[in-house]
């Protein structure tokens, strides 16, 4: 449970860390696949994953990919294949990445350039 600036108290959604990856061991750069299950809105999915980056410390920068807890989700998390085309809804729910010299990027919508193809 964390609080907002509004002092609002907000239940964070449980999540499940299904796989993480070693990307480049020189620039200490790692990729964390999560699934949480229930709905999130935008804050709460990007305090997920800065709860997530200051768990892995030894990646100073991380990519963080959260999907949903459907099975479509939790196969993309695992890194497997899925079909796209006859997704009713959309799995991948937010990217978030984190280095010290760019700082911080999240996007809570990050399908949008798939459909484009």
């Amino acid at each position: 449970t964390l609080k907002s600036n509004n002092d609002q108290i907000l239940n964070i959604p449980e999540y499940e860390i299904h796989r993480v990856e070693l990307l480049s061991d020189i620039f200490k750069q790692g990729e964390v696949h999560v699934t949480i299950s229930g709905q999130a809105n935008s804050f709460l999915l990007k305090k997920i994953c800065r709860k997530i980056s200051k768990t892995f410390p030894e990646f100073s920068n991380i990519i963080i990919c959260i999907y949903s807890d459907s099975a479509d989700g939790i196969n993309l998390a695992k890194g497997d294949f899925i079909s796209l085309s006859n997704q009713k809804d959309d799995p991948w729910l937010a990217l978030y990445t984190y280095n010290p010299v760019e700082g911080e990027f999240f996007n809570d919508n990050p399908n949008v350039k798939l459909r484009v193809y």
